[in-house]
C-alpha cells in the first residue's frame, strides 16, 4: 500500500484563503467582472476605430492627446492589474484588522468604475 498525498484544488476553497472576508471577496469579483466587460468592449470596438484614437485627456488638445489604437485595451489591463496588486496587498498586511483590506477592495471597484466611464468618454466620441 503506497501512502500518496492527492492534492486537490478547489476554485471556491482558494478564493476563501486568498479573500478571506465574503464583503471583500465580492467586491473584487465585481471589479474583475467590470474588467472583463472593459475587455470585450475594446475586442468588439478595436476594429470600428481609426489608428489614432484620443487617450490622453489630460494633455492639450492636438496629436499629443492620440495614441495608437491598442490603448483601447488599455482600461480593463490597468483594471485587471489594480485589482491583483490590490489582493496582494491585502494579502500582505499583517496588521490584523479588516480596515485596509477593506479600503484596497473598495478602492479596486472606485478605479473600475472611472475606467468604465474613462473608456465609454474616449468611445462615444466616435459613435455618438
Amino acid at each position: 500500500m503506497s501512502d500518496t498525498i492527492r492534492h486537490t484544488f478547489n476554485i471556491s476553497q482558494a478564493a476563501t484563503e486568498l479573500v478571506p472576508n465574503k464583503v471583500n471577496r465580492n467586491m473584487y469579483l465585481t471589479t474583475l467582472a467590470l474588467a472583463i466587460v472593459l475587455l470585450g468592449v475594446a475586442a468588439f470596438f478595436y476594429p470600428k476605430l481609426p489608428d489614432k484614437i484620443p487617450v490622453l485627456l489630460t494633455a492639450p488638445w492636438g496629436e499629443g492627446r492620440l495614441a495608437s489604437r491598442i490603448f483601447v485595451y488599455g482600461g480593463g489591463v490597468l483594471v485587471l492589474a489594480m485589482t491583483l496588486l490590490n489582493i496582494t496587498l491585502g494579502k500582505l498586511w499583517g496588521g490584523g484588522g479588516n480596515l485596509i483590506p477593506r479600503i484596497l477592495s473598495i478602492t479596486a471597484v472606485v478605479f473600475g468604475l472611472a475606467m468604465c466611464v474613462a473608456v465609454w468618454g474616449m468611445l462615444q466620441s466616435f459613435f455618438l
